[in-house]
């Protein structure tokens, strides 16, 4: 019984692979970002910490506590994609401890997300992912299985919080980071043409 408590297994997901154009400029890049967790069943002053919440991340009280409820889970995500600003404001809030570690129960998980150097430039073909990393879009989409890489099941114990921690190591030799897709478009052009179209437009 104490085995199945504490141990578990989760995804390790590799890097996604990047979107270049003709001559290797980068046109879909990985960044990192915080995004914030919790485990329901270690929360403590519930309805405290969802008006402290609510207030820190700019998310309904109400679906924060529907998500503190859920006392069944080890693991739910409060937000995902958390900006720099946010998570310095914890400490504003009274989320964290003297220690500046977070209130029990909470806890930041660092995870890849999608940036688009140029903007909106060739948008349309290039495509977009989900909070997941996985392609809904464009070439995001059309090339998915290619740029997500290979995905693992590892072996891991969970701590007190239910937070997992890795012991299995050897495996992450088998994740493999998604493969880099070069397209035949051209970044400089397509941006002088984006630019004529809109000066033509608005002339």
């Amino acid at each position: 019984l104490a085995k199945k408590q504490f141990q578990s297994k989760i995804l390790v997901q590799a890097r996604r692979g990047l979107i270049v154009d003709r001559n290797g400029e980068p046109l879909a890049v990985n960044a990192e970002v915080s995004s914030l967790a919790a485990n329901p069943k270690k929360i403590r002053n519930r309805k405290v910490l969802v008006r402290l919440l609510a207030k820190a991340i700019g998310k309904p009280a109400a679906q924060i506590s529907a998500r503190l409820k859920e006392t069944n889970r080890d693991f739910v995500w409060i937000k995902r994609h958390l900006s720099d600003e946010t998570v310095e404001g914890f400490k504003k809030w009274g989320l964290t401890e003297p220690n500046g570690a977070l209130l029990p129960g909470l806890w930041l998980v660092k995870e890849n997300y999608r940036r688009y150097p140029h903007g909106e430039l060739a948008a349309q073909t290039i495509g977009t992912v989900n909070f997941d990393n996985d392609g809904t879009e464009g070439v995001e989409l059309w090339q998915n299985s290619r740029l997500e890489g290979n995905v693992v099941s590892m072996r891991a114990i969970r701590d007190a919080l239910g937070r997992p921690t890795l012991y299995d190591a050897s495996a992450i030799e088998d994740a493999r980071d998604g493969e880099t897709i070069q397209l035949t478009i051209d970044a400089a052009l397509q941006y002088s043409v984006a630019e004529a179209l809109r000066n033509a437009v608005e002339g």
